[in-house]
C-alpha cells in the first residue's frame, strides 16, 4: 500500500492510519490518481475550449456594449441637455423677478417709514405695495422649489426611459448576434462506474482522503473540526462534509463518539 500521494497539489499521507482507514486510503488514493490520469488531457483540452469560448463572448460582449452604450448617450444628452435648459431658464425668470419683487418691498418700507403719523392714504398704499411684494416673492420661492423637484422628476422618468431602451437593444443585440453557448464541462467515467466532471474539485473521494488523512489517532473530531481539516484544500459545506463524514462512519472508517448532545468522531 502506498503511504504517499499527491494530487492536485494536496498530499496525503496514511503511514500512521489505523487498518479500516489505511485501506480505506488506499482505495481512495488509487481512485484519485485514475481520475487525474484520465482527467488531465481532457481537462487541458477543455480549458482550452473555454479560454477561446470567453475570449470570444467578451469580443462580442465589449462591441455590443459600446453600441448600446452610444446609442443610449446620443438619445441622453439632447434630453438631458433640454430638461437643464428649461430649468435654467425658469430659474432665471423666477430670479429676474424676484429682484423686482425684493425692490418694490425695500421701497415699500423705506415708503412707510418715512412717512408722518397723519399720512394715512399714503401709508395704506405702502402698506398694500409692501403686502403684495411680499406675498409674491412667496410665490416665487415656492416656484423656485418646484422648478427643482420637476428638474428632478424629469431626470428620474428619463432615467427609466433610457433604462426600458437599453433592456430592448440588448435583446436586439442577443437576438442578432447572439453570444456562443459556453462548452460543457466532460464528464469521465471511472473503473467503480462513477462518472465525475473534470472540473469537480469536491468530488466526494477527494473529501474523504482529506478527512481521513487529516485526522490523527486517538484525536476526536466535531463535524466542524472535519470542515476546518477539508477547507483548508477545498472549499465545500459544512452539511457536504457531514454527508461523507457520517457515510464513512456507516462502512467502518470512523468510530462516533456521543457526550451528551455533542457528536465527536475518530479514526478506526
Amino acid at each position: 500500500m502506498q503511504d504517499f500521494c499527491k494530487n492536485n497539489d494536496i498530499a496525503f499521507d496514511c503511514g500512521d492510519a489505523p487498518p479500516a482507514s489505511a485501506q480505506r486510503i488506499a482505495f481512495l488514493m488509487q481512485q484519485e490518481q485514475e481520475f487525474e490520469e484520465k482527467a488531465e488531457p481532457i481537462r487541458a483540452d477543455y480549458n482550452q475550449r473555454l479560454a477561446e469560448w470567453e475570449k470570444t463572448t467578451q469580443a462580442i460582449q465589449k462591441e455590443r456594449n459600446d453600441a448600446i452604450d452610444k446609442a443610449i448617450s446620443e438619445e441622453e444628452q439632447p434630453k438631458l441637455a433640454a430638461i437643464e435648459d428649461g430649468y435654467r431658464r425658469a430659474i432665471e425668470d423666477i430670479d429676474k423677478e424676484m429682484a423686482y419683487c425684493e425692490k418694490e418691498k425695500k421701497e415699500a418700507e423705506a415708503q412707510l417709514a418715512s412717512l408722518g403719523i397723519f399720512k394715512f392714504a399714503e401709508k395704506k398704499a405702502a402698506k398694500t405695495k409692501l403686502d403684495a411684494a411680499i406675498g409674491r416673492i412667496s410665490e416665487l420661492e415656492a416656484q423656485r422649489q418646484q422648478a427643482k423637484r420637476d428638474r428632478v422628476a424629469k431626470k428620474s422618468a428619463l432615467k427609466s426611459e433610457l433604462s426600458e431602451k437599453r433592456e430592448k437593444l440588448e435583446k436586439s443585440f442577443e437576438a442578432a448576434n447572439p453570444l456562443p453557448p459556453r462548452p460543457e464541462v466532460p464528464a469521465i467515467a471511472l473503473s467503480d462506474g462513477t462518472t465525475v466532471k473534470v472540473d469537480n474539485t469536491t468530488r466526494v473521494s477527494a473529501i474523504e482522503l482529506l478527512i481521513l488523512t487529516g485526522m490523527e489517532a486517538d484525536f476526536l473530531y466535531s463535524y466542524e473540526d472535519l470542515a476546518e481539516i477539508v477547507n483548508g484544500k477545498v472549499k465545500t459545506t459544512i452539511q457536504r462534509v457531514a454527508a461523507v463524514v457520517n457515510k464513512l462512519h456507516s462502512i467502518g472508517c470512523l468510530e462516533k463518539v456521543c457526550n451528551g448532545s455533542e457528536v465527536y468522531f475518530k479514526r478506526i
